[in-house]
C-alpha cells in the first residue's frame, strides 16, 4: 500500500517523475565537478548515476542522471557553471 501511493505521489508531483540524462564536459583540476554537485544538490536534485565517460587534454566529460523538482531546467541551470564547456541531453542507452 505504501509503495503504490508513494509512485504515484512522485508521479504527480511537479518535476517529481523522469530522468534528465545529461553529458556534461568541463575542464579538469578546476574543481568543477564539485560546484556541479553543489549546485544540482542547491536545487534538490538527486543524482541516480554519474560516470566518468572520457577524459584527456584537460578535459572531462561525465554522463549523470538527474531526478527531482524541475529536473528539465538542469542544462540551463548546468550550462552557467565556469569551467563547463558544454552540455548536452543524452538519449537513454
Amino acid at each position: 500500500m505504501v509503495v503504490l501511493g508513494f509512485t504515484w505521489l512522485t508521479e504527480h508531483l511537479p518535476g517529481g517523475a523522469g530522468t534528465t540524462r545529461l553529458r556534461v564536459s568541463y575542464a579538469d583540476g578546476q574543481g568543477v565537478l564539485r560546484d556541479l554537485l553543489a549546485l544540482c544538490t542547491s536545487h534538490r536534485w538527486s543524482i541516480t548515476s554519474l560516470r566518468i565517460t572520457d577524459d584527456r587534454d584537460g578535459e572531462v566529460t561525465v554522463s549523470l542522471d538527474l531526478t527531482g523538482p524541475d529536473h528539465a531546467t538542469a542544462p540551463t541551470v548546468l550550462a552557467a557553471t565556469e569551467g563547463v564547456r558544454s552540455i548536452e541531453t543524452a538519449d537513454d542507452d
